[in-house]
């Protein structure tokens, strides 16, 4: 048995390493969702193509391997865990993106969508990456709810409407193939095509129209066999409407007859549709007998790969559309390199995460975009920090749990591997060849939740300090939500989108790669600073002289620059155009910002307003240097500034002035400061766009809502539960689903919660007494500062 499964295992090796170099025929594929849509059940369906495993796990596997072979030819699927099935969420998933063509969407099709599902699709419209939709959990409108069939209509066609309405350039139609309905759990979904073929002989009609009448309002009459497309008026006596008629009809008499135990039915039905089962299968019980048949019927693992193979692009088709976006550089050769998925190019590599372990020890795992990587070879890595030069020392490609060393790994596909040295470093990080020194980093990930809950931490044992600074290290490269930093005071501090993704970090992640015991703080709320006027100030500081004065930004335009749809790599005319066009500054202005705030990327702007200075370039650098320190430390509690824009209005040197740029950046600093604090400081709080499903009286759920200041939104009933969206401060999330818990007496409590906007804090926090003056106080005792004085 071993030898032949060591021969099975070759075999299949060879098919793979053929259509490795055969870049259109190759799928680099995530299936995605919300948590309990059915995520982790489909891919364990799906993995049913994957080669199987035996003796000890190799690997903690990142993607698995799927060779699939239909009508229209041979495919090899590279099915990349883009999201952990037990914590599902999209900034997780964000990294991995970069190697993804694709995407397997879930949506239970009962529960309809949710925050992050809306989330994810604006995301990967963004990225212009592909997805085709999966409504599973249909078993359970036949079953559990055993809604009419046109009452399953309405509900599946509401879902699908309700998904392509949120973006107006992307729509979904499951007349195209590009939507599947079915059940993960029971192992079987279809598309309307597949149901096309069945009927379309029968009706003397092609496939492709069959298909567009098994969706939307067309009806069928059985009397006078004719079709009619209805829209407003009602359909013709005794006529149905065409989904409902020929596929839910069926599927209900299908389930009845299972359930029931009507075998001479079944047997019936089955004839009908050329399935064969043996006497000890139709001996099952109810469930088991249904999961055979359906099955047999309409394999999921059939229907989501056929529809993967022919409606997601392969890495050719995927890189000529995406080039430009993931390449930080100018249209070049290694952007045009890019976007040929060239074999015979040079390497181009991008590394996303460090979070496999092969045969033991741990790996990277990345896609190559052109040229081959090949055991051996010396690259050049540039990671978010350095840049520098390392060897690989072994390649493997990914197979379930197993994993299969090879010496060389064209492009277009995805790969986990070692280097000689530490792997974290490597972590979000793009590989050329050794000799190529002028090609510019693809583009880094930009993560859908902003870290805007912290903790810190610190060992039990002084002694354990160093190993607890390397897991911290360690952390940061590895978990891409996780912020960790050191403050002015020594402290060491982690941030996260929110307080589970902050216990994932601490309780596990940390736990896990430092080893030792820690203690941490209770979780507090990053805030940020902001002014509430405009002001002008002239600073003199011994010879120099500046004016500056301050405005206040838009939200629209803060959003741009947070979002780096406007970033300081820009080229001045084409950020010129987007300040004229999109917020009505003046040209002529445009072309004077000087940079953004703080680290050269944030929400604030510089701008050199002066006239007739003719140095200014000299001082540029000790300007952009003090407002970039300005920006990150404001002057209530040392949080970072967001919406303010700086003038320089006016600067004077004395004659005796001391040369330096030291001089210019003390009185720049102090200048900035000044502006700022006559401007009114204020503090902004971070909120989340909330999605509360719960089963209990919709009054008790308001009440607590109500308690943590949230703004509703709108609220819906669905089966035995309601839905909330509202508006939910991050100072109050915490603890919400124990709140709701305990007023609702039920733990049927789901709350998921996306960051959404920045809102002003109530009250002058340079009054005594008032909330926002306790929060500033708050937050500066977190830090080891003095109380805020504002006597």
């Amino acid at each position: 048995l071993k030898l032949q499964f060591l021969y099975f295992i070759a075999q299949e090796m060879k098919k793979h390493k053929h259509l490795m170099d055969q870049p259109s025929q190759i799928r680099n594929v995530s299936v995605v969702g919300q948590v309990d849509h059915g995520v982790a059940t489909l891919v364990h369906a799906l993995e049913s193509h994957v080669m199987p495993d035996k003796g000890e796990c190799e690997a903690e596997p990142v993607s698995k391997l799927l060779h699939y072979d239909c009508a229209e030819g041979e495919f090899l699927i590279h099915l990349i865990d883009s999201i952990e099935t037990k914590n599902t969420d999209l900034s997780e998933a964000a990294p991995l993106l970069h190697t993804t063509d694709g995407l397997v969407l879930v949506i239970d099709c009962v529960e309809g969508m949710s925050t992050f599902t809306d989330m994810l699709l604006h995301r990967v419209t963004c990225d212009q990456i592909q997805t085709v939709l999966m409504l599973n959990k249909v078993d359970r409108m036949l079953l559990e709810l055993q809604l009419s069939p046109e009452e399953i209509y309405q509900s599946l066609f509401r879902t699908v409407s309700v998904v392509s309405s949120i973006d107006s350039d992307t729509t979904w139609n499951p007349a195209n193939n590009e939507v599947c309905f079915g059940s993960a759990l029971h192992s079987w979904a279809f598309t309307l095509g597949q149901f096309a073929e069945r009927y379309s002989s029968k009706f003397g009609i092609d496939t492709t129209r069959m298909t567009r009448k098994l969706w939307g309002d067309n009806f069928f009459s059985p009397t006078t066999r004719k079709w009619y497309r209805v829209k407003c008026a009602p359909p013709p006596d005794g006529s149905e409407r065409a989904f409902c008629m020929f596929i839910m009809q069926p599927l209900q008499a299908m389930f009845e007859a299972v359930m029931n135990r009507n075998t001479e039915m079944l047997e019936k039905m089955l004839k009908a549709v050329n399935i064969t089962l043996t006497p000890d299968e139709m001996k099952q019980q109810r469930v088991p007998l249904l999961k055979c048949v359906m099955g047999r019927f309409f394999p999921v693992s059939d229907t989501v790969l056929h529809m993967v193979v022919t409606k997601l692009p392969s890495p050719k088709e995927s890189q000529a559309h995406r080039a430009r976006r993931l390449y930080t550089g100018s249209d070049d050769k290694y952007c045009d390199m890019l976007r040929t998925c060239d074999p015979e190019a040079p390497l181009l590599m991008y590394i996303t995460c460090t979070r496999s372990y092969v045969r033991g020890s741990r790996a990277v795992f990345g896609r190559v975009f052109s040229g081959k990587l090949s055991t051996g070879s010396a690259v050049r890595v540039m990671g978010d920090r350095e840049v520098f030069t390392a060897e690989v020392s072994e390649v493997f490609l990914m197979s379930g749990s197993r994993c299969e060393a090879i010496e060389e790994v064209p492009c277009g596909n995805v790969l986990c591997l070692k280097f000689k040295g530490n792997e974290s470093k490597f972590a979000r990080a793009t590989v050329t060849d050794a000799t190529i020194t002028d090609c510019q980093p693809l583009r880094g990930t930009r993560h859908c939740v902003l870290p805007v809950v912290y903790v810190t931490v610190e060992p039990f044992h002084q002694t354990d300090l160093g190993k607890l600074l390397e897991g911290l290290k360690h952390l940061a490269h590895s978990y891409p939500l996780a912020q960790c930093s050191q403050s002015e005071t020594g402290t060491h501090v982690i941030a996260a989108g929110d307080e589970r993704h902050l216990t994932i970090c601490v309780a596990k992640k940390l736990k896990d790669a430092s080893g030792v015991l820690f203690r941490t703080s209770d979780p507090m709320v990053s805030l940020r600073e902001t002014i509430s006027r405009n002001s002008r100030v002239r600073t003199v500081n011994g010879h120099n002289s500046v004016g500056c004065s301050t405005e206040q930004l838009g939200e629209d335009l803060c959003r741009h620059i947070e979002e780096n749809k406007m970033h300081a790599g820009m080229d001045t005319s084409s950020r010129a155009r987007v300040y004229a066009d999109r917020f009505d500054w003046d040209v002529p202005d445009t072309k004077r910002v000087w940079c953004f705030g703080p680290d050269l990327h944030g929400p604030n702007v510089l701008v050199d307003m002066t006239r007739g200075v003719h140095n200014m370039h000299e001082l540029r650098d000790s300007f952009t240097s003090a407002w970039s320190w300005v920006t990150s430390q404001g002057q209530l509690c040392e949080e970072p500034l967001r919406g303010v824009q700086m003038d320089i209005t006016d600067i004077a040197t004395h004659a005796d002035a001391p040369e330096g740029s030291k001089q210019m950046y003390l009185t720049a600093k102090k200048s900035f400061f000044e502006c700022c604090r006559a401007s009114q400081p204020r503090l902004m709080e971070p909120v989340f766009l909330s999605h509360i499903r719960a089963a209990g009286q919709i009054d008790d759920i308001l009440h607590v809502l109500q308690e943590k200041r949230c703004t509703i939104l709108g609220s819906e009933s669905g089966p035995q539960v309601f839905d909330v969206r509202a508006y939910l401060p991050v100072a109050e999330s915490f603890r919400i689903v124990s709140s709701l818990r305990c007023n609702l007496r039920s733990y049927s409590v789901q709350v998921d919660n996306v960051f959404d906007h920045w809102q002003h804090v109530n009250g002058d926090p340079l009054v005594s007494g008032g909330h926002a003056f306790r929060l500033v106080n708050e937050v500066r005792l977190a830090k080891g500062m003095a109380p805020l004085d504002v006597g």
